[in-house]
């Protein structure tokens, strides 16, 4: 195994890691090493995560589970030389993928994907969540666009045309900048420990932010069948977690109402998530986008536009643990007075120019899953069959 993973360049970078291209010297492919920064708490979240996505490697195994989720291909730990501190890195190695849902989103201007596709995405999804809470017992927690990625039929193929979109004169030799979770990468140089196990030596001398408006190659990917793949449960959580539901989870546009005024959340605050998901990927635009003002702030924000949008403020919603933080005993919002409300299918076929069928079966199916009490929100797996997702259009 001594040096078997050759590091190309860097892909990207989270809260706790950072994410790179290497080649599997072994095997001969191109893999997405993830590593781990090396403070004790990040390493605890990276074999939390390690435990979480061989739980799910093993339920798919035993229960033939759809393939929707990251595969997990390989993980250790290595030891910084004393350059860099002498302390332990843990290091998880994931099959290399496409783009990211988000990176799709931004090839078509944030003007909204084909509905097709739309369509088959939203099942995927649908099938990914059903799998994990049915049968793993795990909340995802953090579903956005950057945590879903495109497969590609072939990821070495793919690096390839990456590379010869790059400008002549950037010079990466053998590094390519195709990304694990987009088409957009940082190239930097490398200054991350050596093992034996990990080569990472390789140095890229030249820094260049990709960044593909015309050129990212999807242009032919209209007939493609995509599929998704759903990523990082490095947030998430098993469902017989004492502590669940207690801490605060979700990107701030994707958050639910439980989780705002601290009422324990469950599985459904993934379906919360999707719900605002989907409506991004129809429309490219944010669901909720709260924003802070000199009088209020922006839970105070998010909370106006999901009753604006949905009306009502169900009983359990005013029994969490910062509920009078933002209510007053008739249910209004302590600092935000004006409310303006619109009906979600109007949204959508008056703002966003949808067709009269496609707003009403949208805004049917979006519906239940942003219902703002958690215990009457749809599962995943009622979901599956509602109509509007086996609807030829």
């Amino acid at each position: 195994m001594q040096q078997r993973y050759k590091v190309q360049c860097k892909l990207g970078y989270g809260f706790f890691s950072t994410v790179w291209l290497a080649k599997d010297i072994s095997l001969g492919h191109f893999v997405a090493v993830k590593i781990a920064k090396p403070e004790p708490a990040f390493v605890k979240t990276a074999l939390d995560e390690i435990n979480l996505l061989k739980r799910v490697q093993q339920k798919q195994q035993e229960q033939g589970g759809p393939a929707y989720m990251v595969t997990l291909l390989d993980h250790f730990s290595h030891e910084a030389d004393e350059r860099h501190g002498g302390r332990n890195h843990m290091v998880l190695v994931f099959e290399l993928l496409g783009p990211s849902l988000l990176t799709l989103m931004k090839q078509y201007r944030f003007h909204g994907l084909p509905v097709k596709w739309v369509q088959r995405i939203t099942h995927q999804l649908l099938e990914a969540l059903d799998f994990l809470h049915r049968q793993c017992g795990i909340v995802h927690t953090d579903l956005k666009p950057e945590n879903i990625l495109i497969t590609v039929p072939d990821p070495a193929a793919y690096i390839q045309r990456m590379l010869i979109m790059m400008d002549d004169d950037t010079n990466f030799s053998n590094a390519s900048s195709v990304s694990a979770s987009s088409c957009s990468t940082a190239l930097t140089t490398v200054d991350e420990p050596f093992s034996p196990k990990l080569d990472l030596n390789l140095v890229v001398d030249t820094v260049e932010s990709y960044c593909p408006e015309q050129k990212c190659p999807l242009d032919d990917w209209q007939e493609l069948d995509v599929q998704i793949r759903v990523i990082d449960l490095g947030n998430a959580c098993r469902l017989d977690d004492k502590e669940l539901g207690r801490h605060l989870i979700q990107t701030r546009q994707y958050r639910s109402p439980e989780v705002i005024l601290g009422v324990d959340w469950d599985q459904t605050a993934d379906l919360w998530s999707l719900g605002c998901l989907i409506y991004e990927m129809i429309t490219g635009t944010f669901l909720f986008d709260p924003q802070a003002g000199p009088d209020f702030s922006k839970d105070d924000d998010h909370l106006a536009g999901m009753i604006e949008l949905l009306r009502v403020v169900p009983r359990n919603l005013m029994q969490g643990r910062y509920s009078r933080d933002f209510f007053n005993l008739k249910k209004e919002l302590h600092r935000v007075k004006t409310l303006k409300q619109r009906r979600l299918r109007d949204v959508l076929h008056d703002t966003y120019m949808l067709p009269a069928e496609q707003a009403d079966g949208w805004s049917s199916m979006l519906l239940r899953m942003l219902e703002m009490d958690q215990n009457k929100r749809s599962s995943a797996l009622s979901l599956l069959s509602h109509p509007w997702l086996s609807r030829p259009l």
